[in-house]
């Protein structure tokens, strides 16, 4: 599902780039400089909309938009091309309290008795290759609005942390599903800078000649199944208890398993026990980045073009 998606949207740019490199008529290159507000969405295993826990926009939870902003230079090189590279800023966060089935063992009421949450900033760091599919010229009141399409590369920095006895602490130094330790060493620790690709839609107006309205709507594709600190299985408790001092282990075998706020006695404690699932490592996280935004010229030049001549008749 995300490589075809990727697929259809590299296309359609691909699609773009070629028509704009067989254009013959005169270009222009434009600077602008903008800022926008907008919205984060995680999209992973944690506090996703029931009852399914599939990925996609149809198990997205709206309860857990958080607001983002970004600040952003882009270059337009040609009607239908411009290059963006943009600094972003938000907030990812999950809670398995969404999923609130009742029918003992299905995957929501699973979920809701896994018991986990985390929140995390969002640092994000691109570079996208915007494609228009309509003649767009930033100031023109002729060329004036264009919907867009967009593909590119980023950075971004997270640090997933949960709420324990008050307090909001990192999950990543407590290696909750074993991560480093020797009885688990084909589980690394992961970065918490990653990269990802970015890809969307949007709209462009020009509000006069030197300002101009921007809508994005962006998905961000990741390498990774850790932003929510969630991924594969529960560790062996006693594997942890033998690393680590007392206080620290029963620190870190709370977090990684918190069924047991829910369920004290341990009903149903065999569900989470060790080598049990905790997450589905089959498919990635990922998050939407959606933006609307002011874009300011800021300097630009005519482009010149080649004119044939015909020569002389004699």
């Amino acid at each position: 599902m995300r490589l075809r998606k990727l697929l259809i949207t590299t296309t359609i740019v691909l699609l773009i780039v070629s028509l704009a490199v067989n254009d013959t008529n005169a270009q222009s290159y434009t600077y602008e400089f903008g800022i926008g507000i907008g919205s984060t969405n995680f999209l992973g295993d944690l506090g996703k909309n029931q009852p399914r826990g599939d990925w996609y926009y149809h198990d997205l939870n709206t309860t857990l938009f958080r607001p983002g902003g970004a600040i952003f230079f882009r270059s337009q090189f040609h009607d239908f091309l411009a290059f963006k590279v943009a600094l972003g800023v938000g907030w990812l966060e999950g809670n398995d309290k969404y999923a609130s089935g009742t029918e003992l063992k299905s995957d929501d009421w699973f979920r809701n008795y896994r018991n986990l949450h985390f929140r995390s900033y969002l640092l994000e760091l691109s570079g996208v290759l915007e494609g228009h599919f309509m003649r767009y010229r930033p100031g023109s009141m002729r060329n004036r609005f264009t919907p867009v399409a967009f593909v590119g590369i980023a950075l971004f920095n997270f640090n997933p942390r949960a709420k324990y006895n008050g307090e909001w602490v990192s999950l990543r130094p407590l290696r909750t599903e074993g991560q480093g330790l020797p009885e688990y060493e084909d589980r690394k620790m992961y970065s918490l800078i990653q990269p990802a690709i970015p890809f969307g839609i949007g709209i462009k107006y020009n509000v006069n000649r030197k300002m101009s309205l921007n809508f994005d709507f962006g998905h961000r594709i990741t390498f990774t199944d850790y932003i929510d600190d969630v991924s594969t299985t529960y560790p062996d408790p006693d594997a942890i208890a033998n690393w680590y001092e007392p206080e620290k282990a029963a620190k870190m075998i709370a977090l990684s398993n918190r069924s047991v706020e829910n369920d004290p006695e341990g009903e149903y404690g065999y569900i989470t026990g060790p080598e049990m699932q905790r997450g589905s490592p089959d498919n990635k996280d990922a998050y939407l980045f959606s933006t609307i935004s002011l874009a300011y010229q800021v300097g630009g030049s005519k482009r010149r073009t080649k004119v044939k001549r015909r020569g002389r008749r004699f």
